[in-house]
């Protein structure tokens, strides 16, 4: 499963910003494939990897509360372009 992630209405972009490094915290099983931030910093756009959406959308939510609105969508990787295919235990 693929997980594409909108990060809306950025509040304070430094310390979202920050929060990216700290991808390594991440839940099991999920793994940051990209992270595409706006030009403005009003925006950006992660993809991920994971089998637990739950428990992601929890854990991105918890370390960006007061900082953005996120929005989660499941990406159709039958019918996405551009996704680079990754090993199920990667």
């Amino acid at each position: 499963m693929y997980l594409w992630v909108l990060h809306r209405d950025i509040r304070d972009w430094n310390r979202f910003d920050a929060i990216g490094a700290d991808t390594a915290h991440a839940p099991a099983n999920a793994r940051s494939l990209a992270y595409f931030p706006a030009r403005d910093h009003r925006s950006a756009v992660c993809v991920w990897r994971t089998d637990d959406m739950g428990a992601l959308c929890a854990w991105i939510d918890g370390k960006t509360v007061g900082l953005s609105t996120n929005e989660y969508v499941e990406i159709d990787d039958k019918h996405a372009m551009g996704l680079v295919k990754v090993a199920a235990h990667a």
